[in-house]
């Protein structure tokens, strides 16, 4: 128990480095999956009204995130009876610490003067902010002096929400969460500077869910909000609960197979 602890702990930290788990060449992080017949969307190609950046998705977001860390919790203290699986927590913790670099969120949406009033309390030094109908967008210096820019657009018929980061103009994060109709569907793409990328997606289903990691992977496709709750098990490492029993494959390609009390 000591280690979920201090994974609760992480959670109230902010600001990290994303973690990122293997070397990648150019073409991967610049490419996107694509299909025969498959067309990708963004919300902003779902027709219809939609709500701001606002009140809306900052309820969504804070749902969606809740019930993400109740699964990846969960997953970890049933791990955590398997002394053999311990590789398995650092991953958790991995996917943990992807949300606690997306500090931006806790911003988009705010009116201006109260989103600039609380970033310069947190020393953000922001170049602009911009809130529309359909997004809002963050620029900001970060540690190093390059300018970065955040960006959120969320559609409230689907309770979709994207999020992208740029670095000196170089995507360096795409993540995002869809409703289904079992509970959520997301993932994480993340490009670290010295090239190594990260893919993480998750499903939850109530109590139950999955994640999946992938190191190297490309650019995956947008949701669509009808993948299966076994979304994630199509990567080399995965983790699923499901009515009290543990499954998952490790990194190093341990099974593991556990019921839970």
């Amino acid at each position: 128990m000591r280690k979920i602890a201090f994974f609760l702990t992480a959670l109230l930290i902010s600001g990290l480095l994303l973690p990122g788990c293997a070397k990648a060449d150019s073409e991967d992080q610049d490419g996107t999956k694509t299909e025969s017949g498959s067309t990708q969307q963004t919300p902003d190609d779902t027709a219809g009204d939609k709500a701001g950046v606002g009140k809306a998705a900052e309820e969504s977001y804070t749902t969606y995130l809740e019930a993400k860390d109740d699964l990846i919790i969960r997953l970890s203290e049933a791990v955590e009876d398997l002394p053999e699986a311990e590789m398995a927590l650092t991953s958790m913790f991995d996917v943990i610490m992807v949300d606690l670099a997306m500090w931006p969120v806790a911003f988009l949406g705010h009116d201006e003067d109260t989103a600039l009033m609380d970033m310069d309390d947190q020393g953000v030094e922001v170049v602009s902010y911009q809130v529309g109908d359909r997004e809002s967008s963050i620029t900001y210096q970060d540690e190093e002096g390059r300018e970065t820019v955040f960006t959120g657009r969320y559609d409230d018929q689907a309770d979709w929400y994207v999020f992208t980061r740029q670095v000196d103009g170089r995507e360096t994060l795409y993540s995002e969460y869809r409703r289904t109709p079992y509970g959520y569907v997301g993932q994480y793409y993340v490009i670290e500077d010295d090239g190594r990328v990260s893919l993480f997606q998750l499903t939850v289903d109530g109590i139950d869910g999955a994640i999946g990691l992938d190191c190297g992977g490309s650019k995956p496709l947008p949701l669509l909000g009808n993948e299966e709750v076994d979304f994630p098990l199509s990567a080399p490492e995965w983790y699923r609960i499901q009515d009290n029993l543990l499954t998952g494959v490790t990194p190093d390609g341990l099974e593991l197979y556990l019921e839970i009390p």
